[in-house]
Protein backbone atom coordinates (compact mmCIF):
# COMPACT_ATOMS: atom_id res chain seq x y z
CA UNK A 1 0.00 0.00 0.00
CA UNK A 2 2.84 2.37 0.89
CA UNK A 3 4.58 1.44 -2.34
CA UNK A 4 1.48 2.25 -4.39
CA UNK A 5 0.86 5.61 -2.74
CA UNK A 6 4.59 6.47 -2.71
CA UNK A 7 4.46 7.56 0.92
CA UNK A 8 7.89 8.14 2.42
CA UNK A 9 8.32 7.09 6.02
CA UNK A 10 11.29 6.50 8.25
CA UNK A 11 10.06 3.00 9.10
CA UNK A 12 8.58 1.94 5.79
CA UNK A 13 7.61 -1.57 4.76
CA UNK A 14 9.15 -1.96 1.32
CA UNK A 15 9.08 -4.68 -1.29
CA UNK A 16 12.24 -6.24 0.20
CA UNK A 17 10.31 -6.95 3.39
CA UNK A 18 7.59 -8.76 1.45
CA UNK A 19 9.75 -10.48 -1.19
CA UNK A 20 12.37 -11.57 1.31
CA UNK A 21 13.38 -14.82 -0.39
CA UNK A 22 16.56 -13.30 -1.87
CA UNK A 23 17.48 -11.67 1.46
CA UNK A 24 16.88 -14.43 3.97
CA UNK A 25 20.05 -13.57 5.94
CA UNK A 26 19.11 -9.90 6.41
CA UNK A 27 18.30 -9.72 10.11
CA UNK A 28 17.03 -6.17 9.88
CA UNK A 29 14.24 -7.17 7.48
CA UNK A 30 12.86 -9.65 10.00
CA UNK A 31 13.14 -7.18 12.88
CA UNK A 32 11.47 -4.40 10.91
CA UNK A 33 8.67 -6.67 9.70
CA UNK A 34 7.91 -8.38 13.02
CA UNK A 35 7.54 -5.11 14.90
CA UNK A 36 4.95 -3.30 16.97
CA UNK A 37 4.58 -0.63 14.27
CA UNK A 38 3.58 -3.28 11.71
CA UNK A 39 1.20 -4.80 14.25
CA UNK A 40 -0.43 -1.43 14.90
CA UNK A 41 -0.64 -0.73 11.17
CA UNK A 42 -2.41 -4.02 10.51
CA UNK A 43 -4.96 -3.38 13.24
CA UNK A 44 -5.51 0.12 11.90
CA UNK A 45 -6.10 -1.25 8.40
CA UNK A 46 -8.62 -3.69 9.83
CA UNK A 47 -10.51 -0.84 11.49
CA UNK A 48 -10.67 0.90 8.10
CA UNK A 49 -11.96 -2.33 6.51
CA UNK A 50 -8.94 -2.43 4.20
CA UNK A 51 -7.62 -5.81 5.36
CA UNK A 52 -10.00 -8.23 7.12
CA UNK A 53 -9.10 -10.78 9.81
CA UNK A 54 -5.57 -9.55 10.51
CA UNK A 55 -5.60 -9.76 14.31
CA UNK A 56 -3.75 -13.14 14.47
CA UNK A 57 -1.02 -11.73 12.23
CA UNK A 58 -0.87 -8.51 14.26
CA UNK A 59 -0.57 -10.52 17.48
CA UNK A 60 2.21 -12.59 15.90
CA UNK A 61 4.20 -9.45 15.02
CA UNK A 62 3.64 -7.92 18.47
CA UNK A 63 4.75 -11.03 20.34
CA UNK A 64 7.96 -11.32 18.34
CA UNK A 65 8.61 -7.60 18.74
CA UNK A 66 8.46 -8.05 22.51
CA UNK A 67 10.83 -11.03 22.36
CA UNK A 68 13.29 -9.05 20.22
CA UNK A 69 13.16 -6.23 22.79
CA UNK A 70 14.03 -8.72 25.52
CA UNK A 71 16.99 -10.01 23.50
CA UNK A 72 18.25 -6.54 22.54
CA UNK A 73 18.35 -4.79 25.92
CA UNK A 74 21.56 -2.71 25.93
CA UNK A 75 20.87 0.06 28.46
CA UNK A 76 20.42 -0.55 32.17
CA UNK A 77 18.23 2.58 32.38
CA UNK A 78 15.80 1.45 29.68
CA UNK A 79 12.16 1.81 30.71
CA UNK A 80 10.28 -0.04 27.98
CA UNK A 81 7.77 -2.76 28.72
CA UNK A 82 10.23 -5.46 27.65
CA UNK A 83 13.55 -3.72 26.92
CA UNK A 84 14.66 -3.68 30.55
CA UNK A 85 17.69 -5.44 31.99
CA UNK A 86 17.60 -8.76 33.81
CA UNK A 87 18.07 -8.63 37.57
CA UNK A 88 16.66 -10.33 40.63
CA UNK A 89 13.79 -7.86 40.82
CA UNK A 90 12.32 -8.59 37.39
CA UNK A 91 13.61 -12.12 36.80
CA UNK A 92 10.13 -13.54 37.36
CA UNK A 93 8.76 -11.31 34.59
CA UNK A 94 11.27 -12.87 32.20
CA UNK A 95 10.25 -16.35 33.29
CA UNK A 96 6.56 -15.53 32.79
CA UNK A 97 7.31 -14.12 29.33
CA UNK A 98 9.23 -17.28 28.43
CA UNK A 99 6.31 -19.46 29.51
CA UNK A 100 3.84 -17.37 27.51
CA UNK A 101 6.04 -17.39 24.42
CA UNK A 102 6.58 -21.15 24.60
CA UNK A 103 2.85 -21.76 24.94
CA UNK A 104 2.17 -19.50 21.96
CA UNK A 105 4.77 -21.17 19.72
CA UNK A 106 3.71 -24.67 20.74
CA UNK A 107 0.18 -23.85 19.60
CA UNK A 108 1.16 -22.60 16.13
CA UNK A 109 0.51 -24.88 13.18
CA UNK A 110 2.17 -24.84 9.76
CA UNK A 111 0.75 -25.81 6.38
CA UNK A 112 3.24 -25.98 3.53
CA UNK A 113 0.59 -25.69 0.81
CA UNK A 114 -3.10 -26.30 0.25
CA UNK A 115 -2.51 -29.94 -0.69
CA UNK A 116 -0.84 -30.88 2.60
CA UNK A 117 -2.16 -31.26 6.12
CA UNK A 118 -1.33 -28.89 8.94
CA UNK A 119 1.36 -29.86 11.42
CA UNK A 120 2.74 -28.37 14.60
CA UNK A 121 5.26 -25.66 13.81
CA UNK A 122 7.88 -27.04 16.22
CA UNK A 123 7.72 -30.38 14.39
CA UNK A 124 7.93 -28.92 10.89
CA UNK A 125 10.91 -27.99 8.74
CA UNK A 126 10.33 -24.34 9.70
CA UNK A 127 11.01 -24.88 13.40
CA UNK A 128 14.63 -23.65 13.53
CA UNK A 129 14.11 -19.93 14.15
CA UNK A 130 11.23 -20.39 16.58
CA UNK A 131 13.04 -23.05 18.57
CA UNK A 132 16.14 -20.85 18.59
CA UNK A 133 14.25 -17.95 20.19
CA UNK A 134 12.90 -20.23 22.91
CA UNK A 135 16.43 -21.47 23.61
CA UNK A 136 17.74 -17.88 23.71
CA UNK A 137 15.18 -16.88 26.34
CA UNK A 138 15.91 -19.96 28.42
CA UNK A 139 19.66 -19.35 28.18
CA UNK A 140 19.19 -15.71 29.17
CA UNK A 141 17.68 -16.81 32.46
CA UNK A 142 20.30 -19.51 33.00
CA UNK A 143 23.19 -17.14 32.21
CA UNK A 144 21.90 -14.57 34.70
CA UNK A 145 21.61 -17.19 37.43
CA UNK A 146 25.18 -18.26 36.70
CA UNK A 147 26.74 -14.76 36.75
CA UNK A 148 24.67 -13.70 39.76
CA UNK A 149 26.70 -16.10 41.87
CA UNK A 150 29.85 -14.14 40.97
CA UNK A 151 28.41 -10.84 42.16
CA UNK A 152 26.93 -9.47 38.91
CA UNK A 153 23.71 -7.69 39.82
CA UNK A 154 22.22 -7.36 36.32
CA UNK A 155 22.64 -8.62 32.76
CA UNK A 156 22.30 -6.76 29.45
CA UNK A 157 21.28 -9.31 26.85
CA UNK A 158 22.60 -7.39 23.81
CA UNK A 159 26.15 -7.76 25.09
CA UNK A 160 25.77 -11.48 24.35
CA UNK A 161 24.40 -10.87 20.87
CA UNK A 162 25.90 -12.27 17.67
CA UNK A 163 25.47 -8.90 15.95
CA UNK A 164 28.99 -7.86 16.88
CA UNK A 165 30.39 -10.93 15.12
CA UNK A 166 28.23 -10.26 12.06
CA UNK A 167 29.51 -6.68 11.85
CA UNK A 168 33.10 -7.88 12.25
CA UNK A 169 32.71 -10.49 9.50
CA UNK A 170 31.11 -7.88 7.24
CA UNK A 171 34.12 -5.60 7.77
CA UNK A 172 36.44 -8.54 7.13
CA UNK A 173 34.74 -9.34 3.82
CA UNK A 174 34.80 -5.70 2.73
CA UNK A 175 38.61 -5.64 2.90
CA UNK A 176 38.66 -7.95 -0.10
CA UNK A 177 35.92 -6.29 -2.10
CA UNK A 178 33.26 -8.28 -0.21
CA UNK A 179 35.00 -11.51 -1.09
CA UNK A 180 33.48 -14.47 0.74
CA UNK A 181 36.41 -16.75 -0.08
CA UNK A 182 39.73 -15.02 0.71
CA UNK A 183 42.97 -16.94 0.47
CA UNK A 184 45.37 -17.17 3.39
CA UNK A 185 47.39 -14.08 2.42
CA UNK A 186 44.27 -11.97 1.87
CA UNK A 187 42.80 -13.06 5.19
CA UNK A 188 46.03 -12.31 7.05
CA UNK A 189 46.25 -8.86 5.47
CA UNK A 190 42.59 -8.06 6.12
CA UNK A 191 42.85 -9.21 9.73
CA UNK A 192 45.97 -7.11 10.26
CA UNK A 193 44.24 -4.05 8.84
CA UNK A 194 41.26 -4.55 11.14
CA UNK A 195 43.60 -5.08 14.06
CA UNK A 196 45.30 -1.74 13.42
CA UNK A 197 42.52 0.40 11.96
CA UNK A 198 39.43 -0.77 13.62
CA UNK A 199 36.67 1.52 14.58
CA UNK A 200 34.86 -1.36 12.97
CA UNK A 201 31.61 -0.75 11.15
CA UNK A 202 29.91 -3.17 8.81
CA UNK A 203 28.27 -2.38 5.51
CA UNK A 204 24.85 -0.76 5.55
CA UNK A 205 23.82 -3.63 3.29
CA UNK A 206 25.17 -6.31 5.65
CA UNK A 207 23.17 -8.98 7.42
CA UNK A 208 22.67 -6.87 10.54
CA UNK A 209 23.40 -3.44 12.00
CA UNK A 210 25.22 -2.90 15.28
CA UNK A 211 22.96 -1.10 17.74
CA UNK A 212 25.53 0.06 20.30
CA UNK A 213 29.10 1.41 20.38
CA UNK A 214 30.85 -1.70 21.66
CA UNK A 215 34.51 -1.85 20.62
CA UNK A 216 35.61 -5.14 19.09
CA UNK A 217 39.32 -4.26 18.86
CA UNK A 218 41.37 -1.38 20.24
CA UNK A 219 43.47 1.62 18.99
CA UNK A 220 42.20 4.57 16.93
CA UNK A 221 41.40 4.70 13.22
CA UNK A 222 43.23 6.71 10.54
CA UNK A 223 42.87 6.45 6.78
CA UNK A 224 45.46 4.45 4.86
CA UNK A 225 46.68 5.81 1.54
CA UNK A 226 48.08 2.62 0.02
CA UNK A 227 45.84 0.94 -2.54
CA UNK A 228 47.49 -2.48 -2.46
CA UNK A 229 46.41 -3.62 0.98
CA UNK A 230 45.15 -6.92 -0.41
CA UNK A 231 48.08 -8.85 -1.85
CA UNK A 232 47.92 -10.66 -5.16
CA UNK A 233 48.73 -14.24 -4.31
CA UNK A 234 49.45 -15.05 -7.97
CA UNK A 235 52.66 -13.01 -7.85
CA UNK A 236 54.01 -14.68 -4.71
CA UNK A 237 56.13 -17.77 -4.36
CA UNK A 238 56.76 -19.73 -1.19
CA UNK A 239 59.71 -17.59 -0.14
CA UNK A 240 58.09 -14.27 -0.88
CA UNK A 241 54.85 -15.24 0.84
CA UNK A 242 56.60 -15.59 4.19
CA UNK A 243 58.75 -12.47 3.82
CA UNK A 244 56.36 -9.98 2.27
CA UNK A 245 54.95 -8.77 5.58
CA UNK A 246 58.40 -8.43 7.14
CA UNK A 247 59.38 -5.87 4.49
CA UNK A 248 56.47 -3.54 5.23
CA UNK A 249 56.84 -0.63 7.62
CA UNK A 250 54.05 -1.50 10.00
CA UNK A 251 52.33 1.38 11.74
CA UNK A 252 51.24 -0.33 14.92
CA UNK A 253 52.59 0.07 18.43
CA UNK A 254 54.80 -2.84 19.51
CA UNK A 255 53.61 -2.23 23.06
CA UNK A 256 50.04 -3.08 22.07
CA UNK A 257 48.38 -5.21 24.79
CA UNK A 258 47.68 -8.86 24.16
CA UNK A 259 44.36 -9.85 22.63
CA UNK A 260 41.49 -10.84 24.86
CA UNK A 261 40.19 -14.39 24.85
CA UNK A 262 37.03 -13.19 23.13
CA UNK A 263 39.03 -11.80 20.19
CA UNK A 264 41.12 -14.96 19.97
CA UNK A 265 37.93 -17.03 19.80
CA UNK A 266 36.74 -14.90 16.88
CA UNK A 267 39.98 -15.55 15.01
CA UNK A 268 39.77 -19.27 15.73
CA UNK A 269 36.17 -19.38 14.51
CA UNK A 270 37.00 -17.53 11.29
CA UNK A 271 40.12 -19.59 10.64
CA UNK A 272 38.30 -22.85 11.34
CA UNK A 273 35.57 -21.92 8.87
CA UNK A 274 38.17 -21.27 6.15
CA UNK A 275 39.96 -24.55 6.88
CA UNK A 276 36.70 -26.52 6.66
CA UNK A 277 35.87 -24.91 3.33
CA UNK A 278 39.33 -25.75 1.97
CA UNK A 279 39.05 -29.35 3.17
CA UNK A 280 35.65 -29.78 1.54
CA UNK A 281 36.99 -28.34 -1.70
CA UNK A 282 39.93 -30.75 -1.70
CA UNK A 283 37.65 -33.73 -1.06
CA UNK A 284 35.37 -32.60 -3.88
CA UNK A 285 38.33 -32.26 -6.28
CA UNK A 286 39.57 -35.75 -5.37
Amino acid sequence: MLQLTKITRRKQTKKNHINYFENEMRVRLAVQTLSSSVSSSLLFCEQLNLIPNVKPTADFCKIFNDVFDVCNCRNKLAKGDYSFLVNEKNLQRRIDLLDQFKSYIEGLRYQKNLDTDEELLLKSQRKTGFLGLIICLENLINVYRAVEKDGMSFLLRYKLSQDHLEVYFSALRSRGGFNNNPNAVQFRTAYKRLLLRHEISGSMYGNCTQLDTSCILFVGANKRKDTNAICNNDTLNNGEENNIFNNINHDYDYRMPSLEDYIIDIVKYTSGFIVRKIQKKKIFML
